[in-house]
């Protein structure tokens, strides 16, 4: 069980740095682009509103 107060931003960071490599290694070798379908999955926020990003 993860209690509410663990700070999992470390592996967070970590994780989100493999992501992006990656995506850019898949970027070298083919030609990616998004699909019109998925712009409006491109940014995302917490329901409090608190948090918000996007996707590379």
């Amino acid at each position: 069980m993860n209690p509410q107060n663990t700070d999992n931003s470390t592996v967070f960071d970590t994780l989100w740095a493999i992501v992006g490599e990656l995506h850019q290694k898949l970027g070298d070798r083919f030609e990616l682009y998004l699909e019109p379908a998925s712009q409006l999955l491109q940014q995302f926020s917490s329901p409090d509103g608190r948090v918000q990003g996007s996707y590379f």
